[in-house]
């Protein structure tokens, strides 16, 4: 069965997530310049203040929603996300995109795809974009 999903976190989680992320503890760091023992110290750390400082969760959430998030759920009961948004083309081709990692489909759907993030149109005339998260 296949229903609407909007995505919706509560400012009092997004407020948690940022609080435990400035509470970090963190380890020393390795002398690693490959990462081959894992994430360089300083990009984690950027990255971090990233998520707290400037990254805005609802404008994110927003054009998710925007574009049309769903749930497929399998017999099994497995719940699959995606996004779907049909093609205003009457002859276009459905195109199903599949992924193991999120940002594929940001970076598909919102930078290459369409940089106005309305993902209704792709650079390949005639196509339906379908995405699969």
């Amino acid at each position: 069965m296949i229903s609407e999903f909007l995505i919706n976190v509560s400012d009092n989680q997004i407020n948690d997530l940022h609080k435990r992320i400035q509470q970090t503890r963190w380890p020393d760091e390795i002398n690693d310049q490959y990462w081959s023992h894992g994430t360089k110290m300083s990009f984690l750390k950027d990255l971090s203040k990233y998520w707290v400082d400037e990254f805005n969760w609802k404008d994110q959430e927003k054009k998710i929603n925007d574009i049309g998030s769903f749930k497929f759920k399998t017999n099994s009961g497995l719940s699959i996300h995606f996004l779907y948004a049909k093609s205003d083309h009457k002859d276009a081709v459905p195109l199903v995109m599949t992924h193991g990692y999120y940002t594929v489909s940001h970076k598909l759907c919102f930078n290459e795809l369409n940089p106005d993030v309305q993902c209704r149109h792709t650079p390949v005339e005639n196509i339906n974009l379908c995405d699969s998260l």
